[in-house]
């Protein structure tokens, strides 16, 4: 169930249990999906074709890491040699000729931190153009495999009744950095890596000894024309493309809506196509009302927008949306709420978000503020927290863990975390505690001293920072 899982050797779950993936020689986790959904429908459709079927279905893609066979890659080769800015430019005006975008629209400037393409040094430019290759790649190859359900539900006789909602969860991620990683966990750990040593493995990006994620300046591409990014709650984290193909009961083709959507409207309108009302009580347990509204209304008729309002909050960062406008702002992590500033956009003239009209207009900031707390505490998100877990990145911590054991030859592991990339595993070989550390791939060892008794014990691992990404770890047996 990890967004992050290795396309090659992925995290699968099968009901309610971890399973292993295929060992067949070329495996890709996209093309296991499809085929995988391909006989479900195939198998309801062979006994009880004469009810209907719903399909959720999440791809890892495009989601780091990506990772796609090599021949995918290479359609791409050379395409992105102009740099990003270059790229942008294009997709804007490409998004004004399609009528994706407002002809009036206007494209938001670099993000903070993302340099021009013309600064950027020889190698910079030869990786940052490969990771978006590789990007490129992994995209045409999902692509390929929608296009392989959609032709089996044809043959199936099932696709023209078949209602398709296809969308993003998010706008694009700047977890890759600013040079981009083929180590999600050099990322997680604060580490940027090195152009150097990603010139020395750019023939591996894409590959399965890699997890490649582009660099910050491709995700701004990917959200073109808005600022910042997936996580932050302006336009560029939350604003996606949500595509609905329905031939039998969508008469108009190929047309653009601009009403105000969220995605907690894809429910609502699926029970509205299937003329379906939610029950209030279902096995005797009362429901919650949905939150949601039906985008039913917009299939066949450009009618004005039924969502006036709608609250965002993801990790501190908050906004609203209310009748055209648009109140934001970025949270820093371990600050007070109340030191945010809150910019204010008219998003019905301002597409990108550009002009903040924050100065001009304080009351409406004032009063967008008080109607964020209003769904806030409707919709239960209160109280706003800043820290949920603990971190142990780049800090001192302790880990323990109570055991009971009866016999000395019980043994295992206790607590892992990572993949061969990096990471920790805590476990109990031969009687001894030990704890190993994977450092990118070079294994760090210690071992207990003595035994560990039978029965009720307190075992332990404690760090002890001393330097940026370095410490001393100890081992504890009932605090000794």
């Amino acid at each position: 169930m990890n967004g992050s899982t290795d396309q090659y050797v992925p995290d699968l779950v099968r009901d309610n249990q971890f399973i292993d993936p295929p060992k067949a020689e070329n495996y890709h986790l996209s093309e296991d999906l499809i085929e995988t959904v391909i006989e479900y429908i195939g198998n309801h459709l062979s006994i009880i074709p004469e009810n209907p079927f719903f399909l959720s279905l999440s791809f890892g893609a495009q989601h780091d890491p990506h990772q796609v066979p090599k021949e995918y890659i290479k359609k791409y080769e050379g395409i992105y040699d102009n740099g990003w800015d270059y790229i942008r430019k294009k997709r804007f005006e490409r998004q004004k000729e399609l009528n994706i975008i407002p002809m009036e629209a206007e494209l938001a400037p670099r993000n903070p931190g993302v340099r021009s393409w013309d600064s950027l040094s020889f190698e910079e430019k030869e990786v940052f153009a490969k990771f978006q290759e590789v990007y490129a790649g992994f995209l045409t190859h999902t692509d390929e495999q929608i296009g392989v359900l959609m032709r089996s539900l044809e043959e199936m006789g099932v696709l023209d009744n078949t209602v398709f909602i296809f969308l993003s969860d998010n706008g694009a991620s700047p977890a890759g950095g600013f040079n981009g990683s083929i180590n999600r966990s050099k990322v997680d750990n604060g580490m940027e890596e090195k152009v150097e040593e990603l010139y020395d493995s750019i023939d591996e990006m894409g590959g399965t000894s890699t997890q490649s994620n582009y660099p910050r300046g491709w995700a701004q591409v990917s959200n073109t024309p808005f600022k910042y990014y997936k996580k932050n709650t302006y336009f560029g984290g939350a604003r996606v493309p949500l595509i609905i193909q329905w031939p039998d009961g969508i008469k108009k083709k190929g047309e653009i809506r601009d009403q105000y959507h969220h995605v907690i409207d894809v429910t609502p309108t699926i029970l509205d196509i299937l003329d379906i009302k939610m029950p209030d009580v279902y096995k005797g347990v009362t429901q919650l009302p949905l939150h949601g509204k039906s985008m039913f209304y917009t299939f066949n008729d450009n009618a004005p927008s039924a969502r006036k309002t709608q609250y965002f909050e993801l990790l501190g960062d908050r906004a609203i949306y209310h009748e055209g406008w648009k109140a934001v702002t970025l949270h820093k992590t371990g600050t007070s709420f109340d030191q945010d500033k809150w910019e204010l956009y008219n998003v019905e003239d301002d597409f990108s978000e550009f002009h903040d009209l924050s100065d001009q207009y304080p009351q409406m900031v004032k009063k967008l503020k008080e109607k964020w707390l209003e769904e806030a505490e409707q919709f239960s998100v209160l109280r706003l927290n800043p820290a949920v877990a603990p971190s142990i990145t780049n800090s001192s911590y302790k880990i323990t863990v109570s055991i009971y054991r009866e016999r000395k030859e019980d043994e295992g592991v206790l607590v892992a975390l990572g993949n061969f990339l990096s990471g920790y595993t805590f476990f109990i070989l031969n009687n001894r505690l030990y704890f190993e550390y994977n450092y990118f791939s070079k294994a760090y060892t210690i071992q207990s001293d003595t035994e560990i008794p039978n029965g009720c014990v307190n075992v332990a691992f404690k760090f002890k920072k001393e330097t940026s990404n370095s410490g001393q770890g100890d081992l504890y047996i009932n605090d000794n």
